[in-house]
């Protein structure tokens, strides 16, 4: 969900760089804000620096591009701080991540489209459980028929436009965002992948390709604006007419999305047995291990897809997590090197002294859903069991559990990292809030 925010800031960071290029006052206050809102996420902020340099790059404007090019950087460089100083502080800026992944999180065609024509439709998400049903038809080509009859609908207006840098720079952004995935999902192109994210370190941020479309949007925004005002023009009903089609046709292309794609979002209500163990754990230290192996579970009352497990996300304590990921034809390996031990440890039955000497003083027995558990009874056998219900299982790691906190500097660098984030949020928001209300005083006062 936090990736949608650096989705969501995109036309907003378009309309902030045309202010920057054009030395409208508040305007790098605008980037400034939206950059930090885009930096909730990795990709976000990867794709609002991308869709921010296309804007202030390109020739013209009444100020030096190098120095709004150095600007924008900066900027980006305070909003993703605290996942760049994160990534080094930890030692995993040499991590790499697993070639497998590239295949797997590959873009996808959907039926009655090839990979170009899903991706063109804004689709083509690898996971096919994670799309609407109508996805997964040959509806898919109707919808993406009816999206790209409004986008193309407005290229030509834009095309008269095209000595315009902003329009032209959106364009070539656009073109590139759909061909670019579906170059990476061709045989050559995952040999690429493959061996870009053996050798370059953060390389594996670039999997999920079908995401970058995201940069394809502002420009598909302003085809259909075009469209509408196109549309206007050469007939006879009001545009706001031709506005209201457009928005239909748009929702007639994924229908699903109406009510909560048809009801099926809905909240799923977790036995209180978590907010038990949760509340054991509130004062305690030591890290926390999980059984049944894996990171995704399919409990009896979560539904009917699996999710991931909801330990990190219920727990006080930090829970470890492999990050592997099992997919169809395999398993993509995750990050997470402690977690990994610690379960290889618990599936062979290792003794608790090895488990409080890699910091785990806490295993969580997770019951109703599948996954291998290996000879980890050995393990439980020699660990004090503190709770237990039909659902959960809850075991104390006896003996000094050996620390596992990163240094005071390291500490403190990424605190640092994440309230220059914050301020520079807060501030900009302020500071913009503040310039509107100047500019409609003036406005008040010519009046």
């Amino acid at each position: 969900w936090s990736l949608l925010t650096g989705y969501a800031a995109l036309p907003w960071i378009v309309c902030a760089g045309i202010g920057v290029r054009r030395a409208t006052p508040g305007s790098w206050w605008a980037l400034a804000a939206s950059l930090a809102f885009a930096g909730l996420t990795p990709t976000g902020a990867l794709l609002a620096l991308t869709a921010a340099l296309v804007v202030v790059a390109t020739p013209g404007g009444r100020t030096s591009a190098m120095r709004r090019v150095c600007g924008t950087i900066g900027l980006f460089l305070v909003a993703a701080s605290p996942w760049l100083v994160a990534t080094f502080v930890s030692g995993a800026a040499g991590d790499g991540s697993d070639p497998a992944g590239v295949a797997a999180f590959a873009a996808r065609a959907e039926p009655g489209l090839a990979t170009l024509g899903s991706l063109a439709g804004l689709g083509g998400i690898w996971n096919s459980a994670a799309v609407p049903s109508t996805r997964t038809t040959l509806f898919a080509l109707v919808g993406t028929v009816l999206l790209l009859v409004v986008v193309f609908a407005g290229v030509p207006a834009l095309w008269r436009r095209r000595r315009n840098p902003v329009v032209g720079g959106l364009g070539l952004l656009a073109l590139f965002a759909v061909l670019a995935p579906t170059m990476g999902a061709t045989p050559w192109g995952l040999d690429a992948g493959r061996w870009s994210v053996e050798v370059f370190t953060g390389a594996g941020l670039l999997r999920d390709a079908q995401k970058w479309v995201a940069l394809a949007v502002p420009f598909y925004a302003l085809a259909a604006a075009a469209a509408v005002m196109w549309a206007g023009n050469r007939f006879s009903l009001p545009r706001p007419a031709f506005s209201v089609a457009a928005v239909v046709v748009t929702i007639v292309a994924l229908p699903d999305l109406v009510w909560g794609v048809g009801g099926a979002l809905k909240p799923v209500h977790y036995p209180g047995s978590w907010t038990v163990v949760a509340e054991q754990l509130r004062d305690e230290t030591g890290d926390v291990a999980v059984l049944p192996a894996g990171m995704f579970r399919a409990f009896p009352y979560s539904g009917d897809a699996p999710v991931l497990d909801p330990a990190p996300r219920f727990l006080p304590l930090d829970v470890l997590q492999t990050g592997q990921l099992v997919v169809a034809g395999g398993a993509v390996g995750g990050e997470g090197t402690r977690a990994t031990r610690v379960e290889d440890l618990l599936l062979a039955g290792g003794s608790p002294t090895q488990l409080a000497d890699l910091g785990v003083g806490w295993v969580l027995i997770e019951r109703g859903t599948p996954g291998q558990l290996g000879n980890s009874a050995t393990t439980l056998d020699g660990l004090e069991q503190v709770f237990a219900d039909n659902d959960l299982a809850l075991f104390r790691v006896p003996g000094d559990i050996a620390t596992q906190e990163a240094s005071t500097g390291a500490r403190t660098a990424v605190i640092a990292a994440h309230l220059a984030w914050i301020l520079m949020g807060v501030i900009a928001l302020i500071s913009v809030g503040l310039n509107q209300n100047r500019i409609r005083l003036a406005r008040r006062g010519q009046s």
